[in-house]
């Protein structure tokens, strides 16, 4: 009664939203969720030459192609066929795993007669043989790929002396001494006890190669190539446990992209055809 009162003194011959929202507010109560109240049209007030005020609605726009196109459809992009065995004579065709497994039971060979060695490699008949069996067939005799493990090289623990001699030896061949530099190689290339300390000079040799790369120290990738040359010269050292590190050392030295912070003054190229030499004489 009350939204018709307010209507009434609205000047409006129905209720309103608003109406029934004043309503409630007076008795303390809250609006549902869910009413809303209709957007008023639009009104446009023009003045006529008499000087009176005539109010009239705005046109709406409207897009005329869209409503003269017809909705654009989806179309597949491409048909998908899917095979299926079909019923002949009222009997269900089998499908083609079991239809190729009962001719082979009915076969005169059986598997038991086969030996175990010669059992996986049975083919089915190409007449019969479905596309699946036919490739599953054909991909046993495909390589698989295998995972390649390093095997670690034994470490043995080095004495005092050992450990004084290799030392100095790094010292002195990355060291500003020119007359060390040519002993300490000359030590490398001739020392037969060389072998006990060729895993922690590898992975010295590994580590120095991978951090003066990433800096692009070239003095210090020439000194640690000839510490290598000389090993790799050395008669009495057997390089077979240390090539998966040399190997990538020398392979980064001759493929680097950058190996100088300056490449057109520097020689770098020195560095690579040297680090190539190394790599046949390891090689030979």
């Amino acid at each position: 009664m009350l939204a018709r009162q307010l209507a009434v003194h609205g000047r409006r011959r129905t209720a309103r939203v608003e109406d029934f929202e004043l309503a409630l507010r007076s008795y303390g109560l809250q609006m549902p969720i869910g009413a809303l109240t209709r957007s008023l049209p639009s009104l446009r007030q023009l003045r006529m030459p008499g000087g009176e005020q005539l109010c009239i609605r705005e046109d709406a726009d409207l897009d005329v192609p869209a409503l003269t196109q017809p909705p654009q459809v989806k179309v597949p992009v491409k048909r998908h066929i899917r095979v299926h065995w079909i019923r002949v004579d009222s009997e269900e065709e089998p499908p083609p795993e079991k239809k190729a497994k009962k001719i082979l039971q009915g076969s005169e060979m059986f598997s038991n007669d086969i030996p175990a060695a010669l059992r996986k490699k049975i083919q089915v008949p190409s007449e019969t043989a479905a596309p699946s069996i036919s490739y599953r067939l054909a991909a046993q005799g495909v390589p698989k790929k295998e995972q390649i493990l390093i095997k670690p090289s034994f470490v043995e623990p080095l004495s005092v002396e050992q450990q004084v001699y290799l030392k100095e030896i790094v010292e002195a061949c990355v060291g500003q001494d020119d007359r060390k530099r040519q002993q300490a190689l000359q030590s490398l290339e001739r020392d037969t006890g060389i072998q006990v300390l060729l895993p922690r000079l590898s992975r010295l040799i590994y580590t120095s190669i991978r951090c003066n790369v990433v800096h692009r120290c070239l003095s210090m990738l020439i000194y640690v190539v000839r510490m290598m040359r000389a090993v790799a010269v050395n008669k009495a050292v057997k390089l077979d446990g240390v090539l998966h590190e040399f190997l990538p050392s020398l392979m980064s030295c001759m493929l680097g992209r950058v190996l100088c912070t300056r490449p057109e003054s520097d020689n770098h190229w020195a560095l690579r055809d040297f680090a190539g030499k190394t790599l046949i004489t390891i090689i030979k």
